[in-house]
Parts: C-alpha cells; sequence; structure tokens
C-alpha cells in the first residue's frame, strides 16, 4: 500500500511506502496504486509551519528554493567569504570532468581547526540538491555563529 501525503519513507517490513506529491501528482498516483491519503492537504501544513518559523513580515530566502548554476553557488560561496573572512577559508582543490575549479571550504573560528564535520556535495551532475543543501548549512553555521551556543561550540572547537 501507498499513502499519499506525508513524506517519502520506505519502510519494507510493513509493506508500505510513505510519498509525498503535489495535488497535481495525486490523481495519477491514486489510479495507478491501492493507497490511502493520510494528509489530503499538506502543502497547507507546511506553509503554516513556515510562517511560524519565519518573523512577520519576513520573506522566505528565494535562493535555497530554486536550483543554482555552477557559477552561481561559487558566487554564493565567494560572497559568503568576503562576508566572513575570521571564520570561513576556500581553496581549490582540482578539477571537474568538465573543467571546473573543485572547492574545499573550511569553517572554524579556531587558530588551530580540527575538522568535525565533512560534507561532500554535487558528486554528481544531476545531485543539484546536494549543493544548495551544503550551502544552507554554510550560511546556516555563519549566520548562527555567537547566536547559537551550539554553532559557537561547534566552530570554536
Amino acid at each position: 500500500m501507498v499513502r499519499v501525503g506525508v513524506h517519502t519513507l520506505l519502510n519494507v517490513r510493513l509493506g508500505e511506502v510513505v510519498v509525498r506529491v503535489t495535488a497535481e501528482q495525486r490523481p495519477i498516483v491514486e489510479e495507478t496504486l491501492e493507497c490511502k491519503v493520510v494528509v489530503p492537504d499538506l502543502e497547507r501544513h507546511v506553509l503554516a509551519g513556515e510562517a511560524i518559523e519565519r518573523p512577520a513580515g519576513a520573506k522566505p530566502n528565494d535562493f535555497f528554493s530554486a536550483y543554482h548554476t555552477y557559477d552561481e553557488l561559487v558566487a554564493f560561496y565567494k560572497d559568503k567569504l568576503s562576508e566572513y573572512p575570521n571564520l570561513m577559508k576556500m581553496k581549490v582543490i582540482g578539477k571537474s570532468g568538465q573543467g571546473n575549479d573543485m572547492h574545499a571550504i573550511v569553517l572554524t573560528a579556531s587558530t588551530s581547526p580540527q575538522p568535525r564535520f565533512y560534507f561532500q556535495c554535487q558528486i554528481h551532475a544531476r545531485e543539484w540538491i546536494s549543493g544548495i543543501t551544503c550551502a544552507y548549512i554554510l550560511e546556516y553555521l555563519l549566520d548562527k555563529y555567537q547566536i547559537d551556543d551550539v554553532v559557537t561550540r561547534i566552530l570554536v572547537r
């Protein structure tokens, strides 16, 4: 059985798959598979949650809701580097199959960094979401430094 409307989850032991589909996709799924709708209007709940998380009048950062080219992502990282030169280092560590520079980014507030996390993004050309996910994590860590105690401890140690 496929349950429509929550999120993507494969649970082989129970013999069910939970998927999230758009309103446009729902009729196709219902015609094709035996399914049960768990949350009829998930988008409404997602938007309500985002409204609670976002201060009144604030707009979502559209940069993280769209596909970006290699050049746009590199520009994003370079902007962050100029904004946070004491926390971020960026260097070229090689070339891609297309001849593009491959970058390594180190975030630390320590004078003798000990790597704690390793994120590898955009290994394959069609994995566009990994690049923007790493950009989001990078921005979060930089923006929360000296605001969020956990983030500050991560970057200082």
